[in-house]
């Protein structure tokens, strides 16, 4: 419920597992996650969340379809990142990778650990 942030790793951890978010209006971008299904905004007041809250235990949303949403607009977006990427290879002449393969080799997912801990590891 902050009204300034960065990059907002809650919104897409809760989308990811089906559960809807009640918000306050912000900046810092959480809010292109959201849509009439999967969220609700809400003036930042206790009583205006608390009503927000009410109101989609009254209402439930489909779990599955909001995670499915939410994936779908995460590869739209990595879609559009790795299309200013092709063009900057472009621009400066890299035509030795693929940008879909560039993206793939190097992405790190924050919410994966796995195999790519040590590269996290060497970071810090």
């Amino acid at each position: 419920m902050s009204q300034k942030e960065g990059a907002n790793f809650s919104s897409s951890e809760y989308l990811l597992c089906g559960v809807p978010v009640v918000s306050t209006p912000s900046q810092g971008g959480r809010h292109v996650w959201y849509n009439d299904y999967n969220s609700i905004i809400c003036d930042s007041t206790e009583d205006a969340v608390a009503e927000a809250v009410e109101e989609l235990v009254r209402h439930p949303r489909d779990s599955q379809r909001i995670r499915q949403m939410h994936i779908e607009q995460a590869e739209e977006y990595r879609r559009k990142f790795i299309d200013v990427l092709a063009e900057v290879f472009n621009r400066f002449g890299v035509t030795d990778v693929e940008p879909d393969v560039y993206f793939r080799e190097n992405f790190i997912h924050k919410m994966r650990g796995g195999e790519h801990i040590e590269i996290i590891k060497k970071l810090f």
